[in-house]
């Protein structure tokens, strides 16, 4: 029910969630935009994330987050926004960004 009525939808944010970003996300492959900005979401971003053939905006920032930027999200091809700023993210950005082909320079 959830999963068809987000299947062409996007998920915005500023909703007070909390807890982990949950895998499953994933299984919603013509999701165009994740936006779940501005909330108290903890953990890693999910290395299913990279699965998500058709999105092309992902913002996550003004959360909790940890860990650092799972390599599957640079092989997201339409990808052309992306937003983790002011997480507790760590490591350094992967010179595969270069990959992400729509990112605005």
């Amino acid at each position: 029910a959830f999963a068809a009525f987000v299947a062409n939808q996007n998920i915005s944010g500023n909703n007070n969630l909390a807890g982990t970003l949950p895998p499953e996300l994933a299984l919603l492959p013509d999701l165009l935009a994740l936006g779940l900005m501005r909330n108290s979401i903890t953990g890693t971003i999910p290395k299913e994330f990279g699965g998500m053939s058709n999105l092309f905006d992902l913002e996550l920032h003004r959360n909790l987050l940890t860990g650092s930027i799972p390599e599957e999200l640079y092989g997201l091809a339409t990808l052309d926004r992306i937003n983790l700023a002011y997480n507790k993210l760590t490591g350094t950005v992967s010179t595969r960004i270069r990959d992400l082909l729509g990112l605005a320079g």
